[in-house]
């Protein structure tokens, strides 16, 4: 009887150290990208999706203080890259940033790529409401919604969204 006594207030001793010991669940990594074109909104010309995996590729990482988002199909046939750059050079924080090629070419960047055509020319607008970079510094949380016009503030736009949690 004392044998079984101890083992009935060990048990719930090992349970909670069990519990304690162990690893805490692991967050499921997010990547999406989502986007819709005028007609005419070059480089992608009308087209729009919602881009996620296992239909789709995204990569999202920071690179010399510029964010570049890389999203496939999981065929390769169509690709979309999209770069948000800060006002001379600066890291990207929470924030709206206003693009215009011609009256600041210092100011904020964006650039988009689609197949192969881009356009150098940016007009529009990103916003970060959430970035995050981990110990290192390295991107960990992204999320991010843009406006580009390619050619003039009044040309149609690409309008799309990034979410990224490493």
């Amino acid at each position: 009887m004392r044998t079984l006594g101890r083992m009935l207030v060990a048990l719930p001793l090992v349970a909670a150290l069990v519990g304690v010991a162990a690893p805490a669940a692991v967050a499921k990594p997010v990547r999406s990208f989502t986007f819709t074109a005028e007609a005419g909104a070059h480089p992608v010309n009308g087209r729009s999706g919602q881009w996620t995996p296992p239909d789709a590729e995204i990569d999202v990482h920071e690179f010399e203080r510029v964010i570049k988002m890389h999203a496939e199909t999981h065929n390769g046939w169509d690709w979309i890259r999209v770069e948000f750059r800060g006002r001379d050079g600066a890291a990207l924080r929470r924030g709206v940033y206003r693009t215009d090629a011609k009256a600041r070419p210092d100011g904020p960047r964006m650039l988009v790529i689609s197949n192969g055509l881009g356009c150098i020319d940016d007009y529009g607008r990103f916003t970060i409401t959430r970035i995050r970079r981990d110990s290192s510094g390295q991107l960990s949380a992204l999320d991010a919604r843009f406006e580009h016009h390619c050619g003039s503030a009044t040309a149609p736009a690409l309008r799309g969204e990034i979410r990224y949690r490493a």
